[in-house]
């Protein structure tokens, strides 16, 4: 088994109640620039890992071994001169009379998805044009859409609309702008059921504008 684990593809680590390595796989091993040797019967403190970073995986672990109970979250961990995040879940190994001895960790390195969310939130924050991103609302019987509900808009929405987004996200079109017209619930609605992209200009006279 513990050969089988060694190539498994994902991050691998198991952790005692002093919440020092028992066993980590290759992977994890590459991921800190270390030998699995190298971190074997150490905790991250041992280890040298940043004081933050030991407390996040220290409080992780202690409510795992007390709860008995999976916990899944995203935990950061110190790679060379960067930091990784790491989609990581901790599962509590019991023994026969119910003492979570161990706690197994499986995680996958997802910094680079975490990036690319950064960099698009950096994008739609610096871009000029307006940017929304609705959830259709249909009706229960006929399933044609009756409204929409912001999920997220950019800083230039914000100003085409004169709404900040912590007033407008959250809440349906019908609600912000009961004057809303038809077009635009029907027009979303017909993107988000067909999958097709539309281009359109109109003049909204709820808001007294061109789009």
């Amino acid at each position: 088994m513990q050969q089988l684990l060694k190539f498994f593809p994902d991050i691998l680590m198991r952790f005692d109640r002093d919440f020092r390595h028992v066993f980590v796989n290759a992977v994890m091993a590459r991921l800190v620039n270390l030998t699995p040797e190298a971190i074997l019967d150490k905790n991250h403190r041992e280890l040298g890992f940043p004081e933050q970073e030991c407390s996040a995986w220290e409080n992780a672990l202690k409510k795992v071994f007390d709860t008995a109970t999976l916990f899944e979250d995203e935990m950061m961990l110190a790679s060379g001169r960067e930091t990784k995040v790491l989609n990581c879940r901790l599962i509590p190994e019991p023994d026969e009379e119910g003492l979570v001895k161990t706690v197994l960790v499986v995680g996958r390195d997802v910094t680079e998805q975490r990036r690319t969310v950064l960099d698009l939130q950096q994008l739609l924050s610096e871009m000029i044009n307006g940017f929304a991103l609705h959830e259709i609302i249909c009706d229960s019987t006929t399933g044609k859409p009756v409204d929409y509900r912001f999920l997220k808009i950019n800083p230039a929405y914000e100003e085409m609309i004169g709404l900040k987004a912590s007033e407008v996200v959250g809440r349906t079109a019908l609600e912000l702008f009961p004057t809303t017209e038809s077009f635009w619930i029907k027009t979303c609605g017909e993107v988000a059921l067909t999958g097709r992209k539309v281009h359109f200009e109109y003049f909204s006279e709820a808001h007294d504008k061109h789009f």
